[in-house]
């Protein structure tokens, strides 16, 4: 019998949810190459390719997940700032550039993930908020931050 190949086509994206990340505790000096390179692959450069991927099929808006530590800074965690500074950044133009699509910058604060050992705002309430975003309950200009403390 031959094998037979099927080629699926995406025909459309409601919502993009760019949400991966992770974070190397330390201060830069103690930092390795490798873990500077994983968090800027990660946590920005992975999320400007899959945009730039998926932009051809997604139709109504993009959420990027940066971080409270994109609006401020915190010494052991450099690196991971300088990610989410720029996820904030890439947001910004992107929602210039995109003026039919909604383009929001998600900044939680710390969440109750194995990333911050469980300790924070429960997920349940960070994926309300980012659902309540997805469905436009929040009226907000597109390229907005949306601090989740804001709104839970």
């Amino acid at each position: 019998m031959p094998f037979v190949f099927k080629l699926y086509t995406i025909y459309e994206i409601s919502v993009l949810i760019n949400n991966a990340g992770i974070v190397i505790w330390k201060h830069l000096k103690n930092q390795s190459e490798q873990e500077i390179e994983n968090q800027i692959n990660i946590n920005l450069i992975g999320l400007i390719k899959m945009t730039k991927e998926c932009l051809p099929y997604v139709k109504d808006m993009i959420i990027n997940m940066a971080s409270a530590a994109g609006l401020d800074v915190y010494e052991e965690i450099t690196t991971y700032c300088s990610t989410k500074w720029g996820v904030r950044g890439f947001t910004k133009a992107l929602a210039k550039e995109l003026p039919k699509i909604k383009v929001y910058a998600v900044n939680p604060g710390v969440i109750a993930t194995q990333m911050n050992d469980f300790v924070g705002i429960p997920l349940e309430k960070v994926a309300e908020a980012v659902f309540k975003l997805a469905k436009e309950k929040y009226n907000l200009e597109t390229g907005s931050d949306v601090n989740i403390w804001d709104y839970v």
